[in-house]
């Protein structure tokens, strides 16, 4: 992942605190770890969505969580 200012970098973080369902996040090596728990209300899910398109972040990570509902 590439940041273009700290300000950016910060961003991202700053997103990631505001939805509920994440419980952590940190970085190993040049991973982002996002702990979520199994199940998540689908506005938390659409959050992620976005962040993940916004950074360029690969979206497959995030079909677990896909339902008929969102």
């Amino acid at each position: 992942m590439r940041f273009w200012s700290p300000g950016d970098e910060a961003a991202l973080f700053d997103w990631l605190k505001r939805i509920p369902a994440v419980k952590e996040v940190y970085g190993r090596g040049d991973c982002l770890i996002i702990e979520v728990p199994k199940r998540i209300p689908s506005a938390d899910f659409h959050e992620l969505l976005a962040l993940f398109r916004r950074y360029k972040i690969p979206k497959q990570q995030l079909a677990v969580f896909l339902t008929k509902a969102n």
